[in-house]
């Protein structure tokens, strides 16, 4: 499925979105809303949609300045749908300026909607078979391999410390990041000096241990909040990475 971003101010705007059609049936699922677009760069930051829906008139930020952002400030290759009540012709042609892939007018048309969704499945599935063509022929040697590996891992590590606590594996960041899991396992173990899941674990336990430090939930909670859902797993994990118990920790190291 691909992840779409619904972004408006209004809430029964976003709520019609997500109920005008059935989107599974056509690849796509609602994973995230905004009401601006300034918290929607961040959204778009950390989560990477494949598609962004959003209105045109927005406070604090509006659409079209939402994507120009998006488009040249990072690094995140999302098809965009803009939306508004607005039929003026300076607004279609600075969203295909901007490389919208769909202007549509509200109230959105369903059928209009199916069309663009096609459109867009089509696109996406032909950027990322160029992607794994480029990245297959190209030979990577010297400097421009050091360059290219640090570039993906700055990428990868910020995704991580974003969503340690959810069900990560290798397989699933490759796939995110559209590089071979071997490839990135060794780009793990050259930058880190660790397997990707013992980078995971001692990263969780980090994590673990500002929420001792800082807070009084119990070990069960603290478990569940850096992503394991068997506290006795957690447990015996933390013992082996910091030689204490998560209660021993707590009581005699801080």
């Amino acid at each position: 499925m691909y992840k779409v971003m619904i972004v408006d101010d209004e809430p029964y705007v976003r709520e019609g979105l997500k109920a005008i059609i059935e989107w599974e049936r056509y690849g796509f699922q609602i994973c995230y809303e905004s009401e601006n677009g300034i918290d929607a760069i961040n959204k778009v930051k950390q989560e990477r949609p494949d598609l962004v829906i959003a209105d045109i008139k927005m406070p604090r930020m509006n659409g079209l300045d939402m994507i120009k952002y998006c488009r040249e400030m990072l690094d995140v290759h999302a098809q965009y749908i803009l939306l508004t009540g607005y039929g003026e012709f300076e607004y279609a042609r600075q969203a295909i300026r901007l490389g919208v892939a769909r202007y549509l007018l509200k109230p959105v048309d369903e059928d209009e909607l199916i069309e663009a969704l096609a459109d867009i499945a089509r696109e996406i599935k032909r950027q990322r078979k160029a992607n794994v063509i480029n990245f297959n022929k190209t030979v990577y040697t010297g400097s421009r391999e050091a360059i290219c590996s640090d570039d993906i891992m700055d990428r990868v590590e910020e995704y991580i410390r974003n969503h340690f606590n959810e069900d990560l594996n290798l397989k699933n960041i490759a796939d995110r990041f559209y590089v071979n899991s071997v490839y990135l396992g060794q780009l793990f173990r050259k930058h880190f000096g660790l397997y990707f899941k013992d980078y995971l674990h001692r990263l969780r336990m980090e994590e673990a241990k500002k929420l001792l430090k800082g807070t009084e939930l119990k070990v069960y909670e603290i478990a569940a909040a850096v992503g394991y859902s068997d506290p006795n797993y957690f447990v015996s994990k933390f013992k082996k990475i910091t030689q204490y118990t998560p209660l021993e920790y707590r009581e005699h190291v801080l």
